[in-house]
């Protein structure tokens, strides 16, 4: 007696509604952070799916590659969108902290400016905020 292989084939698990949403929210997200870049000069090319990570309708923090090969971390969602090269983190945790120590960074350059309207104290602030929620969310 001998035995046979199975022919079967190993579908993907049906997503719940909620993953569904996530994994829609989290495209969206993407082609934000897509256009964001070329405005910046960077072409997309490819995302490194599995070091990247979302929480739906808060932040999305993908690792891409360029067309010049270049890699970085963008982050996007409800966070301002940001980018910064690879080598600053080693994972997704990494750079969200880069990202929210860099958020403050810029608020406290904004904030010592000798002369400053409302709309830059504003959006210091708002870094701040950010920076601060970023950090909560991902310690």
């Amino acid at each position: 007696m001998t035995e046979t292989a199975s022919n079967q084939t190993s579908q993907a698990p049906e997503l719940t509604p909620e993953q569904q949403e996530g994994m829609v929210w989290a495209q969206g997200q993407l082609r934000n952070a897509s256009k964001f870049l070329a405005e910046k000069g960077v072409i997309l090319e490819t995302v490194f799916n599995e070091v990247s990570t979302y929480m739906t309708n808060k932040v999305a923090i993908f690792k891409i590659r360029d067309k010049e090969r270049n890699k970085y971390w963008v982050i996007t969602g409800d966070m301002p969108t940001d980018y910064a090269p690879a080598s600053v983190a080693k994972d997704y945790k990494e750079a969200a902290r880069h990202f929210s120590l860099n958020w403050q960074l810029k608020a406290e350059n904004i904030i010592r400016m000798p002369t400053r309207t409302k709309v830059q104290s504003e959006f210091a602030q708002l870094l701040v905020n950010k920076a601060e929620e970023l950090y909560s969310l991902i310690d």
